[in-house]
């Protein structure tokens, strides 16, 4: 659980289910990272207690996603506006 004090709580749970690489496939379909995504077998899921509160305040979600991207180099998936994010290489 991420948590900080006025902010939305972030509970993170990592998922290495069946069902994971069949879902990235159907998420990643026809885009161009059709092909890298449809390999993944596990995924960081992020439940987000207030959503709306979150988005007011972006900076607390880039820094977990950021924070999440850095230590699996994967990419992210956002289903609220179905942008995918491909891993950062610096």
């Amino acid at each position: 659980m991420v948590e900080r004090s006025g902010s939305s709580k972030f509970q993170i749970v990592l998922v290495r289910e069946p069902h994971v690489i069949k879902e990235a496939q159907e998420i990643a379909e026809g885009t161009e990272y059709e092909q890298s995504i449809s390999l993944c077998d596990a995924r960081f899921e992020v439940t987000i207690d207030d959503l709306e509160m979150a988005l007011d305040e972006i900076n607390t979600l880039m820094e977990v996603q950021g924070a999440l991207q850095d230590a699996s180099s994967g990419y992210a998936f956002l289903p609220w506006n179905g942008q995918i994010i491909k891993p950062w290489v610096g």
